[in-house]
């Protein structure tokens, strides 16, 4: 998932991480319109309120005829684990923003999400965009190539880099081994 830190944007990433759970669950029970019709929010002037945290959709299955399919409806959100980068960061405050979604989303929807990281605001990046040259490539030194650089490294688990020699670019890559042992 990608957002900016924009209060639109984050209220708009909190709905479609909702969305893409309660489509999971709605897809996992699709043989039951009783379950469907609850997790159904499509419409938002017939969407039950009852059900629009996964605690209240948790309580709902156990109130009512569907006990049985608690176990299945746990499993399905524990499963749901969306990763967040914040884009645009311009401030401190703006990167409080990964932290403070994953915080929303942990409390009302009880989902775990991996924050990857953020990349800064650039004047580097529209000039790369304008260029039609990706930024990592034009300016492997700059803060946001070093932004993504390590995200880029942290989702393949190896320490990436980039550099910019007599107008080249060499790649740099060490695989991290996980050994579990602690040194």
């Amino acid at each position: 998932m990608l957002t900016t830190p924009e209060i639109t944007s984050v209220m708009k990433t909190f709905s479609f991480i909702r969305s893409a759970l309660f489509r999971r669950i709605s897809l996992a029970f699709e043989d039951n319109p009783e379950i469907q019709k609850m997790v159904d929010h499509s419409n938002p002037q017939n969407a039950n309120v009852e059900t629009y945290t996964t605690k209240l959709l948790r309580d709902r299955f156990s109130r009512e005829d569907f006990p049985d399919h608690l176990q299945q409806l746990n499993d399905i959100i524990r499963e749901f684990q969306p990763s967040l980068i914040v884009n645009r960061v311009r401030s401190k405050k703006d990167l409080m923003t990964g932290d403070n979604l994953v915080k929303l989303v942990k409390k009302f929807l009880n989902v775990e999400v991996t924050y990857l990281g953020y990349i800064i605001e650039s004047d580097k990046i529209r000039d790369s965009v304008d260029e039609m040259i990706p930024f990592l490539i034009k300016d492997p030194n700059s803060k946001p190539s070093e932004n993504l650089q390590k995200i880029i490294g942290d989702l393949t688990n190896t320490d990436l880099q980039f550099v910019k020699r007599d107008g080249r670019i060499l790649v740099s890559k060490q695989v991290r081994l996980s050994s579990g042992w602690e040194i």
